[in-house]
């Protein structure tokens, strides 16, 4: 099987880090730290510059342009985070759904050009209950079309 994670604030983020270091650890690395078998893919979206900076910072298992900061246009957010408050991550995910959405179909456009990765039979949003950008919130979602 072969998937998208999609990690969602620091837990989420920090999560799908350690899935993405076990597949390199399962399949093996190549000399930049690659994993040589690719059975997963990534993303992560958090509304902390910081964290998303933090999280794999030598970039070998995540690529930095697979790193997507939210709700930098609310001065609530604006970067530096929600504050554990899951309505801020809720409003920020909201507010930057389109940036969302095109972000995953930029990643997928480029998986499917991948022919160790070309097909994903699944996608698996990860994220923790700390209170902030990945908590889930009763009735939250992507805005209605």
């Amino acid at each position: 099987m072969k998937a998208l994670l999609i990690g969602c604030g620091e837990g989420g983020s920090r999560l799908t880090e350690a899935i993405m270091k076990i597949q390199c650890a399962t399949f093996g690395c190549d000399s930049e730290g690659k994993s040589l078998k690719k059975q997963f893919d990534a993303i992560l979206i958090n509304t902390t510059n910081d964290d998303l900076e933090d999280i794999d910072k030598p970039g070998l298992f995540i690529d930095g342009k697979r790193k997507l900061l939210i709700g930098t246009g609310y001065s609530e957010t604006s970067g530096h985070g929600s504050g554990g408050n899951p309505r801020l991550g809720t409003l920020a995910a909201n507010h930057d759904w389109g940036r969302i959405a095109a972000k995953i179909e930029e990643i997928l456009s480029e998986i499917n050009r991948n022919p160790d990765m070309n097909d994903i039979d699944a996608f698996f949003v990860i994220s923790a209950l700390g209170g902030g950008s990945g908590s889930p919130r009763p009735g939250c979602g992507p805005p209605a079309a």
